[in-house]
């Protein structure tokens, strides 16, 4: 399972050091569960689609790859692959991207 981050009108997607644009990108997700209970670090790689993925080849563009970190909500969240990705698209998706799990 990855995500498909998609261009929008505000927000292309452009291939570094180059003026070529895509219309998508495909990034595979993985994550650390800290003691605390609340705190999830995700880690993502971006693809150039799920297709190329198994090839291994990271693809460099204008949407940001790493890591960022996510508090869920312990009442209602837990510390799992599901809520990575859930956080993983409020991420991107407040960067400006459109967003969804495949």
């Amino acid at each position: 399972m990855g995500i498909l981050i998609n261009a929008t009108e505000n927000k292309p997607i452009t291939l570094t050091g180059t003026e070529v644009t895509v219309p998508s990108v495909y990034a595979r997700l993985s994550f650390k569960a800290y003691p605390d209970g609340q705190t999830l670090e995700i880690f993502t790689d971006v693809y150039l689609s799920k297709a190329v993925f198994p090839e291994g080849a990271i693809v460099f563009c204008d949407v940001p790859n790493g890591c960022f970190f996510s508090v869920i909500d312990v009442l209602t969240e837990t510390q799992s692959l599901d809520y990575a990705h859930t956080y993983a698209i409020q991420h991107y998706e407040n960067l400006g991207y459109q967003c969804q799990v495949i």
